[in-house]
């Protein structure tokens, strides 16, 4: 994916990896929907409340894809264009996070309040009977504050591991932060995000 393409300009980022022992059908039903989005983030050492919102529909761009595109402050689409199944449109779930954050080297503990959305397009039978890649897209933003906003990229595909196949779902992160702040938001984020994803396989035991 191509960062350009971004409605910011990152200022850090990073792609971590899991193996999942479970079909891709249901790896994406948990990790590429809202199925089990609060399970999902509540995996990670951050998280300490998620509610969840309304699911609606956005439009998509002439390809009909995810990747790449960001749909935090996008509009709802039309009723008349959700009907008439003429224009590419995807799911949206809208949830918000609370946060707390070490500072100081973990001396204080800092409330951060995330609004975020979950968006992906429902595959055909025949994508999730095949080997992938399927796609879905996190964004995050912090609600007053800190000028902090995330964008992940997750993509879905079986692999072929010593004769076993295995899901892996790789997740491409990328960030913006206040520059003063950015070597400490940056370390923060890209650690907390490895172990965020070595923990997705636990959804699965």
């Amino acid at each position: 994916m191509d960062p350009a393409s971004l409605p910011f300009t990152p200022n850090f980022s990073a792609k971590h990896s899991a193996l999942i022992d479970a079909t891709l059908s249901a790896v994406w039903e948990k990790l590429g929907t809202a199925a089990a989005h609060t399970d999902v983030c509540k995996l990670s050492s951050l998280c300490t409340k998620i509610d969840i919102g309304e699911e609606d529909v956005v439009e998509l761009g002439s390809e009909g894809k995810v990747e790449g595109l960001s749909f935090l402050k996008k509009e709802i689409a039309a009723a008349g264009d959700q009907a008439d199944g003429k224009k590419a449109r995807a799911r949206r779930q809208n949830f918000s996070l609370e946060e707390t954050v070490p500072v100081l080297f973990g001396a204080i503990k800092s409330k951060v309040n995330i609004r975020g959305t979950l968006t992906w397009v429902d595959p055909t039978p025949e994508a999730l009977a095949s080997s992938g890649p399927l796609y879905s897209v996190y964004e995050s933003e912090v609600v007053g504050g800190l000028a902090i906003q995330i964008y992940r990229l997750r993509e879905m595909r079986v692999v072929d591991e010593g004769g076993k196949q295995l899901t892996r779902i790789t997740e491409s992160l990328y960030g913006v932060g206040p520059g003063y702040l950015n070597w400490l938001i940056a370390k923060e984020a890209v650690e907390k995000h490895k172990m965020h994803v070595g923990r997705y396989p636990e959804l699965f035991n």
